[in-house]
């Protein structure tokens, strides 16, 4: 599967998300594995599983971990904002 993959430097927030609706444990595993392949130390208990919302990205998920760096082919943004729902 394809996913996207984006690092926040500022935080030091590493962010594997999907590019479509799709909310299975299955995709949540493809995206551990996925950061394992590219050489972070990522396991399901050690990971954010995240939904993401907005015009563009809503109700897609993904997961989100810390680390110091990331490969080249990762996109850099500059930050990540969290909402939290009181209900």
């Amino acid at each position: 599967m394809d996913f996207i993959k984006e690092f926040c430097p500022s935080s030091k927030t590493v962010v594997i998300r999907s590019k479509t609706y799709g909310s299975q444990l299955s995709m949540f595993m493809e995206m551990v594995f996925s950061a394992q392949h590219d050489g972070f130390p990522v396991y399901p208990d050690n990971c954010k599983v995240v939904q993401y919302g907005g015009d563009r990205y809503a109700r897609t998920f993904g997961i989100e971990f810390y680390y110091e760096d990331a490969p080249e082919e990762y996109t850099i943004i500059r930050a990540t904002t969290y909402l939290t729902h009181k209900g």
